[in-house]
């Protein structure tokens, strides 16, 4: 938007003294349009007010917003007047005291991978701004939000999915609303097959909770983030998250990983019906076994080093069928 000439404030509600709205009505009745509470409300009313475009972004708490956001929406009611009126749906609701028609933008962010989680949230707002005196141009939604931590790993999908909210930001300047495709783009799947999600969603989780713990004793550890990375079963899990059916075609199998720096270190990865299943352990007749140091893994998996030129290197070792090391890198690439 700065790119197209606009230049947006941006507000952080937890900055601002926002008390609770405690249904007096006497923004209604006795001081209208005006709030009773002493609070910074006043000040962000008067903001909405002369807005051309609003923003409403936050991340999904339980299906909706989170209660700072409807505290907020709550505190509006002085913008309303108390007359009952029948909107152009037949429903009926109060009318703006404002004649001005305002633009609205709904952004959200959440940790699962479908947009279904959304319906609820989505629909509150349709459902607040659907009289006339306002207009949804916007509804961007980013599933699977808490993947973008890892972004190297997404490649080509993150990008396709960022450049498509700056695409959003410079239509809602340039044509005054964002086109149902670019919508589509910012929520781009970053996941071919989220089968494999819970696994690894559940090894950060448990990853997370033993870094906690052993901080709690005492333990020298390194930053979160370095710790994380330097997990191997939740480096696996990722992996398995990365498969994509269309580039595996017929292919069922094993690949069996043996870490030599780690112990345990064993861990594979089963394709079949089209899927990949994250396995601790040693798996019965594997199709190929990867012999290798967690770390050069992790640094081929990264692209900071060349999984061929590792090889040849003698950095790591197979057993099994030379193609099929080539297949892994196309299965699980960008």
């Amino acid at each position: 938007m700065r790119e197209e000439g606009i230049d947006p404030e941006i507000i952080y509600l937890h900055k601002y003294n926002i008390k609770h709205c405690i249904g007096c009505f006497s923004c209604w009745v006795k001081t209208p349009g005006v709030c009773v509470q002493k609070d910074d409300m006043a000040l962000l009313l008067e903001k909405l007010r002369h807005a051309n475009l609003i923003v409403y972004a936050q991340p999904l708490y339980v299906y909706t917003v989170p209660g700072l956001t409807k505290n907020f929406l709550d505190r509006c009611i002085p913008a309303v007047q108390p007359w009952l009126i029948e909107d152009p749906n037949g429903l009926i609701t109060h009318p703006r005291r404002a004649k001005d028609q305002k633009r609205i933008v709904v952004l959200s962010v959440c940790g699962f991978p479908e947009l279904d989680h959304f319906k609820p949230l989505v629909e509150m707002f349709r459902r607040i701004f659907r009289s006339q005196d306002y207009v949804l141009v916007a509804e961007l939604l980013r599933p699977s939000s808490e993947a973008m931590r890892n972004k190297e790993r997404l490649g080509s999908r993150y990008q396709t999915g960022m450049d498509a909210l700056y695409a959003a930001g410079r239509e809602i300047v340039t044509q005054g609303y964002v086109s149902q495709s670019t919508e589509q783009l910012v929520s781009t799947p970053f996941f071919h097959d989220t089968r494999a999600l819970p696994a690894a969603a559940n090894r950060f989780f448990q990853a997370w909770m033993d870094y906690e713990a052993a901080s709690e004793k005492g333990e020298k550890l390194p930053p979160m983030d370095e710790y994380l990375d330097d997990n191997a079963a939740l480096g696996l899990a990722g992996m398995a998250t990365m498969y994509n059916p269309e580039k595996a075609g017929d292919f069922a199998g094993i690949f069996q990983f043996d870490f030599s720096d780690l112990e345990p270190g064993s861990y594979y990865l089963e394709i079949k019906d089209c899927h990949c299943i994250f396995n601790e352990g040693q798996a019965d007749n594997p199709d190929l076994v990867i012999h290798t140091p967690w770390k050069v893994w992790k640094a081929i998996s990264s692209g900071e080093l060349s999984g061929q030129e590792a090889f040849m290197d003698g950095k790591y070792t197979i057993e099994g069928d030379m193609e099929l090391l080539v297949r892994l890198g196309q299965m699980f690439g960008d």
